[in-house]
């Protein structure tokens, strides 16, 4: 029901069952595992107004989140050469590049499924992610919700991009354990020389 529970209209007899789930509420994982429960004479703890024995079961569903995925590349001067005329020519080749840090903020108030409290306020800062060159400069799972990603921090030599790139972690299916979000980019400068991209996507 919307209150989170039910209970069975026909007696269960004695013995070990499993509690299957075929269907969870949204923004929740289906429950795979099942829960396996027993009833015995000695378990039942409750009743109902007619006097009927109860046995309460409890089964736990785990919240859909998101993973922001951050990558950072660009071309880097790798070189110096002339050409037949004597003139210098620079040698770029695109790399990844470690070292910048972003900002993850809530763009709207971040809200729990379960009980409509607010998780995270608008404005706040959830979470900081430095790029590395390993591919595994991710965020923490994150509630489903609305968020900015801009630059806190470059490496040395780089202009901050001042842009703030909007991120919406939507809720896909009950059997995803990631959200799903649309891929950005991110534009920022090396002092004139070169530019930057930095797609930013959700892990699925």
């Amino acid at each position: 029901s919307d209150k989170g529970f039910f209970q069975l209209p026909l007696e269960v007899k004695a013995g070990n069952w499993i509690l299957e789930e075929i269907e969870s509420p949204d923004f929740y994982l289906i429950n795979s595992d099942g829960q396996n429960f027993k009833v015995t004479n000695s378990n039942i703890v409750e009743v109902d107004d007619d006097g009927d024995p109860i046995l309460t079961v409890t089964m736990y569903d785990k919240a859909v989140k998101g993973q922001i995925k951050i990558e950072k590349k660009g071309e880097v001067l790798t070189g110096v050469e002339k050409d037949k005329n004597g003139n210098t020519k620079f040698i770029y080749e695109e790399k990844c590049l470690a070292g910048m840090t972003v900002n993850i903020q809530a763009d709207e108030d971040i809200i729990d499924p379960a009980d409509g409290s607010i998780i995270y306020k608008k404005g706040e800062i959830v979470d900081k992610v430095t790029t590395t060159c390993n591919n595994d400069a991710l965020s923490k799972e994150l509630p489903l919700g609305k968020y900015l990603v801009y630059e806190y921090e470059v490496p040395k030599g780089m202009i901050i991009d001042t842009n703030k790139y909007k991120i919406n972690l939507e809720f896909k299916d009950n059997s995803c354990m990631f959200a799903s979000s649309q891929d950005q980019e991110i534009d920022t400068y090396l002092d004139a020389i070169g530019i930057f991209l930095c797609p930013l996507d959700a892990i699925i």
